[in-house]
């Protein structure tokens, strides 16, 4: 199935979130039109968590579970 327009804007800013230092205001701008400014936070604390384990994971030269 296709995504919605709210899927693509909650991709876009995690895509942000992995790849700049900044995530856009257009982003965020697109996003506020069905998140609350609580569940924008949430998004980008569950992003920054994944984020940094994957990179501590990576860093430390941890694989997964054999």
């Amino acid at each position: 199935p296709a995504l919605t327009p709210d899927d693509r804007a909650v991709i876009e800013i995690a895509q942000q979130i992995i790849t700049r230092p900044r995530v856009t205001d257009a982003a965020f701008d697109a996003a506020r039109t069905f998140l609350s400014p609580r569940m924008i936070v949430e998004l980008v604390q569950v992003c920054g968590f994944y984020f940094t384990i994957g990179r501590l994971c990576t860093t430390l030269d941890l694989g997964s579970p054999s």
